[in-house]
């Protein structure tokens, strides 16, 4: 044992040094990590600023503790090791979390980051008196990293943006802001039938302009969806999944549309599968997805993720973030476009009708006052549209509206418990599909309804067509052409869902059984498994699709024409 131990204050010293030196150093490695798996194609779910917020977050946090064992340490320098045994062990513990942290019970990952601590604490107690020079100074060397990493971020972000903010010459095209209100079913929305006034705004929208009816996603979830609306690819195309985000060698809207001269700007709610590490941002001048709060930076370390998640009772391999609210991404939005009336592509994520549902205080009894699963996603759903209908408000007071064609759509639906499912992104039922598309703006007929079934992988399409732009890399029909067709009959893409079950996915679910497809031709959905088992179902006779039809006869030649079709889009692998 050292020979001063007798000296109380300079083993408090000691020990809140080596605490943030241990500290910050884990931090490092996990944003290193982290950085590895994004580089990689994978989605980690963290910020492009962890890699320093991790490092001083997980030092902050440290150190408090530190501090408290380093006065209680004054009276006993004696049992140093012990006392700094606590914070080498909460270190160890953030890059246990961050390995094997849903693999392994908490409690042994404790007792593992435990022995470990205790490891660290005993080998720098043998050296710590010879080692204090070099201690401070690795501090220093350890705060000028975590600044120099967080300057780096910066300065990328400003090269990202490339310096202007204006295009090089007007020419009096239309901008596009693409909306997409994330896990918004229509069947929830006024404007499509709904008894509740969920979507006033909406409403008023789709009376200045067009709404189509019957619209479909491409599948039940956020990437693959906006990946097919980016790109007009269906989401086997994209070779996306729930840990991979759109590979960089596949064409998208916002990069096109920039080599056009338009200004790009992404706002996004949604940080699980809309941040950087999706592959959504590519193309964007400016990109910002989460949100630069202190809560955001207290969750960057996984020291933190463990102690959310043990708070809430949750465990997942995805990491906790801070929610980001409709108003903010708003917020974002106009502060980019300015008053600029230069064409611009903006797209925007509104998150606050995805669960868990928390709309805010002044809307939570909006309907009831039971607050039931779907009179918190009703009221998510009503404070949502209240900030679309003040962002357009704030577009028109700065004479961009009337400049600007607005598309307004969803990634997906959400089921509130029909067919014994909650959620999204674990069936291909319509009411996961069927979502909300109103397109309006300048040269858009006002109060049209298409009744023609239409996909959203058309959206990249139809902002060219209407852009009137050419030589598009993209795939897929402009649907903006069925308003000018009366009969409408123009092409479009089929309207075409697919869906692989998740990792872990519950043995009760219909994804139990590996991916499925499905197709909306006429009256008619089918959902093929890959198996070879078909549903069908009657849209209009059944818009519940409480009756599968697939075994009665009557519909047998309506079923194989529909197999047949799904075969011809795209054959199970």
């Amino acid at each position: 044992m050292p020979s001063d131990q007798g000296s109380g204050l300079r083993a408090a010293q000691d020990l809140l040094l080596w605490a943030v030196i241990l500290a910050a150093t884990a931090g490092l490695i996990e944003g290193l990590v982290l950085g590895v798996v994004d580089a990689a194609g994978f989605i980690a779910w963290v910020s492009v600023d962890h890699i320093w917020q991790a490092p001083a977050a997980n030092a902050l946090l440290v150190g408090v503790v530190a501090i408290v064992l380093a006065v209680a340490v004054v009276g006993v320098p004696q049992a140093w090791r012990w006392f700094m045994m606590v914070p080498a062990s909460l270190a160890a513990l953030g890059l246990v979390f961050l390995v094997v942290h849903y693999k392994l019970a908490v409690w042994a990952q404790v007792m593992l980051s435990l022995g470990i601590g205790y490891q660290i604490a005993r080998f720098i107690d043998y050296r710590r008196l010879r080692w204090r020079g070099k201690a401070m100074v690795s501090v220093a060397v350890l705060a000028l990293v975590v600044l120099g990493s967080r300057v780096v971020v910066r300065m990328d972000r400003v090269h990202a943006v490339g310096g202007s903010t204006s295009v090089e010459m007007e020419r009096g095209q239309p901008s596009f802001l693409l909306v997409v209100l994330d896990a918004v079913r229509a069947s929830s929305l006024g404007v499509y039938g709904y008894e509740r006034p969920t979507s006033p705004s909406l409403d008023r929208l789709a009376a200045r302009g067009v709404l189509f009816e019957r619209a479909f996603s491409t599948a039940p979830w956020t990437l693959p969806s906006h990946g097919s609306m980016f790109t007009g690819r269906w989401p086997r195309e994209l070779d996306t999944g729930w840990r991979r985000g759109l590979p960089d060698s596949i064409p998208v809207l916002a990069e096109f549309m920039r080599s056009n001269s338009y200004r790009t700007g992404g706002f996004t709610g949604n940080l699980l599968y809309t941040t950087e590490a999706s592959g959504l941002s590519r193309g964007f001048m400016r990109y910002e997805s989460f949100p630069n709060s202190v809560k955001q930076f207290l969750l960057a370390p996984s020291l933190a993720q463990l102690a959310w998640q043990r708070h809430l009772h949750f465990r997942s391999a995805r990491r906790l973030s801070d929610r980001k609210p409709a108003s903010a991404v708003a917020d974002g939005f106009l502060d980019w476009v300015g008053n600029d009336k230069s064409p611009f592509l903006a797209f925007l994520n509104l998150y606050d009708a995805h669960e868990p549902y928390q709309p805010p205080p002044a809307w939570r009894n909006r309907f009831q006052s039971a607050n039931t699963r779907i009179d918190l996603y009703d009221a998510s759903v009503a404070a949502q549209d209240s900030v679309l209908g003040a962002l357009l408000d704030s577009l028109d007071a700065r004479g961009l509206l009337d400049r600007t064609i607005v598309l307004v759509t969803a990634d997906h639906g959400e089921l509130h418990g029909e067919h014994g499912i909650r959620g999204h992104g674990n069936s291909l039922f319509a009411a996961e599909l069927h979502v909300p598309l109103v397109i309006a703006g300048p040269g858009i007929p006002a109060g049209r309804r298409i009744k023609a079934t239409v996909s959203l992988r058309d959206a990249a399409a139809t902002v060219v067509h209407l852009a009137n732009l050419t030589a598009a890399p993209f795939p897929g029909e402009a649907i903006s052409r069925l308003w000018d067709d009366t009969a409408q009959s123009a092409a479009t893409s089929p309207a075409y869902s697919e869906v692989e079950p998740a990792p872990g996915v519950d043995p009760g679910s219909p994804l139990a059984g590996g991916p499925l497809r499905s197709l909306v031709s006429g009256p008619y959905r089918a959902v093929e498994h890959v198996n070879g088992r078909m549903e069908l179902y009657d849209l209009e006779a059944d818009p519940g699709e409480d009756r599968d039809l697939s075994s009665d006869s009557a519909f047998a030649d309506a079923l194989a024409r529909m197999r047949r079709q799904l075969s011809a889009i795209r054959r199970w692998p």
